[in-house]
């Protein structure tokens, strides 16, 4: 196997799994790695299909076999059939005691932001700023997590198409809400503007037929007193950033035997799990690479009430999105699938979406040693033998349909925040112009309401169901 063999497969894949998984009752997974013989590593490329269950030749239907090899364009590669493990986006959950240090860095109010730390929209449970970066399209510092996070549930387009929009804001705080964080405020109260830190500004929607490889977001700051050169740090990495982010080469290579990234360590900080990949820092936790060109089909539990159900939203201009509630799938191909060395740690758990995966690319070669941005988690699973999985989408793809880059800590001067005005809990919002009058001119859909649950309705926004909303009238020169 070679990096050329991978990008082949790699290619393959992004084109195929979506069907492959149909076609294959009890499918879990698609993979390209070794064969394994009798629970021996021939070494032998192999494209790796994980079900739930592995029957005896005879017990199968003719529409369950997988064929000993697959062509693809004109390698012939060998197949192999493994006992998986169902990807999930796994519900907010509290296994540890968020008051003890290391994990309270993670759930704590965190000024200058950094990340690896509580964050998310108002209205769900709580998850992770990945880190912050640069918005190519405007130059500005934005955080970075998943579509799941950055919005109450993920967005899909009607259409189909691959790509959010800016029109469909949501509030980011940090940390979360006192609902699912003690470090946060009473949910729906004034004081929760405390916390807040900005607006969804661009998501990668999903597609429900289609195959995805991001499940991405970015959101603006609502000021850059939040930041400063310090925040290109991750909390609890003992490598200082800022970080650079691996090439589509190095992601590739991370999947070939015998390469000097094969295997590679891994890193990651997150809300729920707190930060842990030795050597990332002293813990003995341990993560690694197994696979770099994963497909599968991901169960949405996401990070928010698990009553909430399919829901159509309109708010003008953009077009209308219909979010993914409940216990929906959606497929997912080239993404990175790393796994603990334990049976009693999990690699990922429900409040760490969001979260950045690193990797200690060479890392025999001390002296060329460097931990890269591989990718951005945001579902996970336990394999039959008990290993802890995550699952994370490639940085290549996430820069590519987020239009990001990484940030050096160097502070813009083109930010000139003008006003902002808060709406207290007694206001009614007009949410079919959320319009406001500031010194005499009057500004059109640039706030973000907070609605209370209550007045929610399927299929529909209400005109006056909200209880606050928050303004920001900024200025980019």
């Amino acid at each position: 196997m070679n990096i050329n063999d991978v990008e082949n497969v790699r290619q393959f894949l992004l084109k195929n799994s979506t069907q492959l998984l149909k076609n294959y009752p009890g499918l879990l997974g698609i993979t390209f790695n070794t064969k394994q013989t009798n629970g021996l590593d021939t070494g032998e490329p192999a494209l790796c299909f994980s079900v739930t269950e592995k029957k005896p030749l005879a017990a199968l239907s003719s529409c369950e076999i997988i064929p000993s090899y697959m062509q693809i364009n004109s390698d012939f590669y060998k197949t192999d059939v493994t006992v998986g493990f169902k990807a999930s986006r796994m519900q907010c959950i509290n296994p540890l005691n968020p008051f003890v240090h290391p994990l309270s860095a993670n759930y704590a109010k965190t000024r200058p932001l950094k990340g690896g730390v509580s964050c998310i929209t108002v209205g769900s449970s709580d998850a992770t700023l990945g880190m912050l970066c640069v918005d190519k399209l405007d130059g500005t510092i934005v955080g970075l997590t998943n579509n799941h996070v950055g919005n109450i549930t993920p967005l899909v387009l009607p259409d189909d198409t691959s790509f959010g929009n800016n029109g469909f804001h949501k509030i980011m705080t940090q940390p979360a809400t006192n609902l699912y964080n003690p470090f946060g405020e009473s949910y729906l109260s004034d004081d929760m503007i405390k916390n807040y830190v900005g607006k969804t500004k661009r998501s990668v929607a999903e597609s429900l037929t289609g195959t995805n490889t991001v499940d991405g977001s970015i959101f603006s700051l609502s000021s850059y007193s939040l930041i400063d050169s310090s925040s290109v740090n991750i909390v609890g990495f003992d490598v200082p950033g800022p970080y650079k982010w691996a090439t589509t080469e190095e992601l590739n290579s991370l999947n070939v035997p015998g390469h000097v990234n094969y295997g590679s360590p891994c890193f990651r900080s997150g809300r729920t799990l707190g930060a842990f990949g030795y050597p990332g820092n002293n813990y003995t936790c341990k993560l690694s690479v197994y696979s770099s060109v994963y497909a599968t089909s991901i169960i949405a539990y996401d990070e928010f009430d698990e009553s909430s159900t399919q829901l159509n939203y309109s708010l003008p201009p953009g077009p209308i999105f219909v979010t993914v509630g409940g216990y929906d799938t959606t497929n997912f191909a080239d993404l990175i699938y790393f796994n603990s060395n334990s049976t009693t740690v999990d690699a990922i758990t429900g409040g760490d979406s969001g979260s950045i995966l690193f990797a200690l690319l060479s890392s025999t070669m001390p002296a060329a040693s460097a931990w890269k941005v591989i990718g951005l988690n945001f579902a996970g699973g336990r394999r039959p033998d008990g290993m802890g999985v995550g699952l994370a989408c490639r940085i290549d793809n996430v820069v590519d349909q987020l239009n990001i880059a990484s940030w050096t800590g160097a502070m813009p001067v083109n930010y000139t925040p003008k006003d902002k005005f808060i709406a207290a809990s007694n206001n009614k919002i007009n949410v079919k112009t959320l319009s406001l009058s500031l010194c005499g001119q009057k500004f059109l859909n640039h706030g973000s309401a907070i609605f209370d649950p209550n007045y929610r309705q399927p299929g529909m926004w209400t005109k006056t169901g909200y209880v606050s909303a928050s303004y920001d009238i900024n200025v980019y020169n």
